[in-house]
Formats: C-alpha cells, sequence, structure tokens
C-alpha cells in the first residue's frame, strides 16, 4: 500500500514527527519545544515539504508512552483533532510503547536493549527489549521499582538508555520508529478505529 501515514512522538522533551508512503519513511522532523505549540508547527513544516495536504493522510500513528503527562495529553489531542473533520470515517489509527520506539532507534550493536525512566518517588520506569533490525520483541514491560531493584542494570549484555536518568546512553523515543512499529500494527488487523486512544503516563492514579 502507498497510503500516507503521519506518526507522532511527544512523550519526551523532544518532540518528532514523521511521513511514510507505504513502508518508505519521506521524512522526518523534531524540535525541543513544548507540545502544544510544537507539534502543529513540526507537521505543517513536515507537510509543506512533501507537498502533502493533510486531507490526503490515510493513517495515524502516535507513541503511546510512557512518559510527560503534557506532552502524551498535547498529542493525543492533536491527532483527534487531525481525525475529528473524517467523521463518520475516521482515519486508521494505532498507538505504540514509546520505550519499544526508542529502544528500535538506539545506536547499540547489542540486540538485547533496556529503557528507563524516572517515575519519581524513587521509583523508575524501565522495560527490556530483543531487538533485530527493525523488528523488536517485547521481552518484560510496564515494570516500576526502585534502581536497586532493577535486574540486569548492570549487565553488560543490555544496552541500557535513558533521556533523564543519568549514567545511561542518552537517547530519545521518536516518530520515525512510532511509525515502523505502527505499520507493523495496521498490517495485522483491520485496525478499530472507534476505540478511544489512552495514553500511558509514568505513573498509574493512586485511589485515595
Amino acid at each position: 500500500s502507498q497510503e500516507l501515514l503521519l506518526a507522532v512522538e511527544s512523550s519526551s522533551p523532544l518532540l518528532s514527527v514523521a511521513l511514510f508512503r507505504g513502508e518508505e519513511l519521506l521524512g522526518e522532523e523534531e524540535v525541543q519545544a513544548p507540545a502544544s505549540t510544537g507539534l502543529p508547527a513540526l507537521t505543517r513544516l513536515l507537510l509543506e515539504q512533501h507537498r502533502v495536504d493533510p486531507a490526503e493522510l490515510a493513517a495515524l500513528a502516535i507513541g503511546e508512552g510512557p512518559g510527560s503527562y503534557n506532552g502524551l495529553r498535547c498529542g493525543f489531542a492533536y491527532l483527534a483533532g487531525i481525525n475529528l473533520p473524517r467523521k463518520p470515517k475516521p482515519l486508521k489509527r494505532a498507538q505504540v510503547g514509546s520505550l519499544a520506539a526508542m529502544a528500535l532507534g538506539t545506536a547499540s550493536p547489542r540486540s538485547r536493549r533496556g529503557c528507563i525512566l524516572n517515575a519519581r518517588r524513587q521509583q523508575f520506569f524501565y522495560a527490556t527489549f530483543e531487538v533485530d533490525g527493525r523488528d523488536i520483541r517485547p521481552l518484560g514491560e510496564g515494570l516500576v521499582g526502585r534502581l536497586e531493584e532493577i535486574p540486569d542494570l548492570a549487565s553488560e549484555s543490555i544496552a541500557w538508555a535513558s533521556y533523564e536518568v543519568e549514567g545511561f546512553t542518552a537517547a530519545f523515543p521518536r516518530a520515525a520508529s512510532v511509525g515502523r512499529l505502527a505499520l507493523k500494527e495496521l498490517s495485522k488487523t483491520e485496525p478499530n478505529r472507534t476505540t478511544p486512544w489512552e495514553p500511558r503516563y509514568l505513573r498509574p492514579p493512586v485511589a485515595v
């Protein structure tokens, strides 16, 4: 298929958007800026560079987090705004893990990769993956613990990365990786276009 897909990653301080035609990456733009203003400007720049009208888009993809509350909220709201004029036939859409996108894009010769984020309250959110080229398999996701409790953190067999925790290779989730993961999801089954998107924040809501 040669459909156009717009991918957005807004879970970290580095905003990025990417445009695909079929499986071909046409371009990617990134900036460190507030998502509320950065995403519209980046998207407009990217689409204008490739002479694409927003009405030509066939699919949307987003990194679902975990990550910044404001960044994720703005990213999901922005894509919902793009999708809104398409009712009753909204665009195809997919959301993928931001840490999977981060692991996929991390430059490392090692196939086992880990990502770690600060979940506050002396807790850390982490995930590990097996990466083979553009294929990625989760080994452990959605995990939270104290730094000393994280298994294999000192192991040389896993390439650990973070954009906010000191002592690890610096890496960010990027829209190009989000798009590649989303294309695989969209190719598996006919996507459900009515289910609301749900971001994954760093910590679940706490009942009081």
